[in-house]
């Protein structure tokens, strides 16, 4: 779990631009907060069974191994869905967490 002010935040600004600054700080964390947001949402909808026909669809039409799948054997499969169990909560949750503090800081900085 990353926290909002961590040492990872002054650590990526120092090496990039080697010195701590507010506006720097406010880059970073949009950068980080985005990223969270965007893999907690690609997770989402990766484990909501959006795409659960489109893989089933594939299975379907295309071969494994040279050889073509019954549709008893399409059936059995786990949907796509049930393989990604990854939870998704937490990254959301920090990544609107860093997104507010930076909002904060940018409200003080202008």
């Amino acid at each position: 779990m990353v926290y909002p002010f961590s040492n990872r935040h002054f650590l990526i600004t120092i090496f990039k631009n080697h010195t701590v600054n507010l506006l720097h700080y406010i880059n970073i964390s949009f950068m980080l907060g985005g990223l969270f947001i965007f893999f907690g949402l690609t997770i989402y909808v990766l484990s909501s069974g959006f795409f659960d026909v489109t893989v089933y669809s594939f299975r379907r039409v295309f071969k494994v191994n040279g050889k073509e799948l019954s549709r008893e054997e399409v059936n059995e499969m786990r949907p796509f869905s049930e393989l990604v169990s990854f939870n998704f909560l937490p990254l959301l949750l920090n990544g609107i967490l860093i997104l507010a503090i930076m909002f904060i800081c940018l409200f003080i900085y202008y």
